[in-house]
């Protein structure tokens, strides 16, 4: 992917972000969004690198990611307060789905790593896959009658708990999926619904 100039659209859509970051790193953060913003398939740090909108050695951009000058909680805050307003339905109601979402994973040096229900690994017998589970939370929107998007706003990583490490607490999906759901900030007067799969 080569740089090119982002659009104006994207500098308003981003400019609520920069007080959140340094100069420095409000950079990198925006030069993450638009790479993967443009790409298909998987993201990679090393695509990000790859546009040349940093110009630095790749070491910073981990350095960076690395920061404690920044948190993705605050990120996603922000995130959250942007959609919120727009999400909202008669009646001040907010739906919100709920969903876990496997990754697979090889090697032995990944932590929280674990066996889990994967109903899109059609290879297995029993439809079981190693690797990461995350749980997730989006903000739905509708667009139109019966047409919603889905707007990504958290995640949580479960380790089952034959993986957790010692001292580690051991949390539920659905403990996370609550953590989650009761981080989202409230807008008064607002009545929160929240979907998931089979649930």
């Amino acid at each position: 992917m080569s740089a090119s100039p982002a659009t104006p659209d994207w500098e308003i859509l981003l400019s609520p972000f920069q007080s959140l970051l340094s100069p420095t790193g409000f950079r990198y953060f925006r030069a993450f969004v638009l790479t993967f913003a443009h790409l298909d398939g998987r993201l990679w740090v090393t695509q990000v690198l790859l546009t040349h909108w940093l110009g630095r050695h790749f070491t910073h951009v981990y350095r960076f990611l690395e920061s404690p000058a920044w948190t993705t909680e605050a990120l996603a805050r922000q995130v959250v307060q942007m959609w919120l307003p727009r999400c909202l339905q008669a009646g001040g109601r907010l739906f919100v789905a709920v969903d876990e979402t496997v990754v697979a994973k090889r090697g032995p040096a990944f932590e929280g790593i674990g066996t889990h229900y994967d109903p899109m690994n059609r290879q297995h017998p029993r439809r079981l896959s190693r690797g990461h589970c995350w749980v997730c939370l989006a903000v739905l929107g509708a667009q139109g009658i019966g047409h919603w998007v889905a707007l990504w706003v958290a995640c949580a990583l479960y380790v089952p708990r034959s993986a957790c490490q010692k001292g580690q607490a051991f949390a539920t999906q659905w403990d996370l999926a609550g953590q989650l759901v009761a981080a989202l900030p409230s807008l008064a007067p607002t009545q929160g619904v929240a979907v998931g799969d089979g649930a």
